[in-house]
């Protein structure tokens, strides 16, 4: 076993830690864009595509380490993702509570008020499923980031 100097410890921690950060970038872009792939593949496309042009990936880099985030921007994509049946977010105003049963209220020219049937959107989870999709594959990006870094720092 080595024995080494308390400045020896220094000089070897200032060097670890540049390798450490520069395979902990690696990784995180390669998840992201790993991510960003299948978040746009899952994401319904609908008539227009709009949703999945939508989605955006950012990897940043702080004192703390490195984050990655992919997220679709549309205003709309949380509906999209939780649905706008019972419970979920849209449910609390005008939505369907109970898809094909909530009547909903109109007003309708001059103060007229109507009814019609208003039937919710179902869940289409395509945020969760891209996480379940690419959990394994980032985790695995992970450990050969680590296996990179060693090597690097002990050839």
């Amino acid at each position: 076993m080595r024995h080494l100097t308390p400045e020896q410890v220094v000089t070897e921690f200032a060097r670890t830690i540049p390798v450490l950060e520069d395979e902990a970038e690696k990784a995180m872009q390669a998840a992201v864009e790993l991510t960003f792939q299948r978040m746009t593949e899952l994401a319904p496309k609908g008539a227009t595509g709009d949703l999945a042009r939508t989605i955006t990936h950012t990897v940043r880099k702080t004192p703390e380490g490195v984050s990655g985030l992919v997220r679709p921007r549309a205003k709309y994509a949380e509906f999209v993702e939780e649905g706008t049946g019972q419970g979920h977010a849209y449910a609390s105003g005008w939505g369907a509570k109970t898809p094909g049963r909530k009547l909903a209220l109109h007003v309708k020219g001059g103060g007229v008020v109507y009814r019609r049937r208003v039937r919710g959107q179902r869940a289409r989870n395509f945020v969760q499923r891209t996480r379940e999709n690419v959990v394994d594959e980032v985790e695995q990006l992970l450990a050969v980031a680590a296996e990179h870094a060693t090597r690097r720092l002990f050839p």
